[in-house]
C-alpha cells in the first residue's frame, strides 16, 4: 500500500479521504471477502479509477495479499511476506560495512546476534518476573496474565475491558444438543457477531475469528464465558 500514491495519479493521491478509506478497507481483517470486494469497488467507482491498471492488478491478486482472505488460516493476520527479511536486513545494517573484511563482518555479525540474545533474555525475564496490572475483576483476565507474554496480554486486556462496557446481547438461540448461538452487539464496530458455545465441552467460537487470526481470545467470547 506504500506504492498507492505513486500509482493512482497525483490528484487522487493527495486526497487523504481516498487513501485513508482504501487503507481502512484493505487492512480490515474483520470484513468478509464479499464485503471487502463491495467496498473496494464502490470506492474505486466513486473516484472514477475503474481504468487504473495498477489498482485492477492488485484487485485481481487480492486473494494473495488481502488479510480478509486469510481469516481461516491459523495466525493468518500475523503473516507478512517480506516482513521478517526486511526487519532482519534493517537490524544487521547497523553492523555492516561495505568496505570491511570478512573477519570484521563475522565479528559484527556475532555482535548483532549477542544483542538479539540479550534483548530476548530481557523480555523473557520480564515475562517471568512481572505480572501486569489487571483492568477488570474477571477470573479469565487474571489467568491470562499468568500464561500470556506481557505484549500478548496487553492485546487480550483490550478485549477483556471491552467485554464489560462495549457489548450487549444481539440475539439468542435456545440450546440444542448443548449448542447455543449467541449474538453479541459490539459498539466498537457497530456489528453483531455470532458466538457458538458448546456447553458440553465448554468450547466457543466467534464469527470475528480473532482467536484464529491472532491467537487472542476476543471480547465476544470473554463476554459469553463471564456469564457462565
Amino acid at each position: 500500500m506504500q506504492k498507492l500514491t505513486d500509482n493512482v495519479g497525483p490528484a487522487i493521491s493527495k486526497e487523504t479521504d481516498f487513501v485513508s478509506r482504501l487503507n481502512a478497507i484493505v487492512w480490515d481483517a474483520e470484513l468478509e471477502p464479499l464485503e471487502f470486494e463491495e467496498k473496494w469497488c464502490q470506492l474505486v467507482n466513486e473516484h472514477n479509477l475503474e481504468g487504473n491498471s495498477w489498482l485492477s492488478t492488485m484487485f485481481r491478486k487480492r486473494r494473495k495479499w488481502i488479510p480478509t482472505y486469510f481469516r481461516d488460516v491459523p495466525m493468518g493476520c500475523l503473516l507478512r511476506t517480506t516482513q521478517r527479511s526486511e526487519s532482519q536486513n534493517n537490524f544487521f545494517k547497523r553492523f555492516e560495512n561495505a568496505h570491511g573484511t570478512l573477519v570484521e563482518f563475522l565479528m559484527r555479525f556475532q555482535s548483532a546476534i549477542d544483542v538479539q540474545r540479550h534483548t530476548q533474555k530481557q523480555l523473557d525475564r520480564d515475562d517471568e518476573c512481572t505480572l501486569p496490572q489487571l483492568a477488570t475483576s474477571l477470573k479469565l483476565e487474571a489467568h491470562a496474565s499468568k500464561v500470556y507474554t506481557n505484549s500478548a496480554f496487553a492485546d487480550f486486556q483490550v478485549e477483556a475491558s471491552a467485554s464489560i462496557c462495549s457489548f450487549s446481547v444481539g440475539g439468542f438461540t435456545p440450546p440444542a444438543n448443548g449448542i447455543e448461538l449467541i449474538g453479541i452487539a459490539d459498539t466498537r464496530t457497530q456489528k453483531t457477531y455470532q458466538v457458538v458455545y458448546n456447553s458440553l465441552t465448554n468450547d466457543a467460537e466467534c464469527s470475528c475469528k480473532l482467536f484464529n487470526r491472532k491467537g487472542i481470545i476476543c471480547g465476544h467470547i470473554i463476554w459469553v464465558y463471564s456469564g457462565k
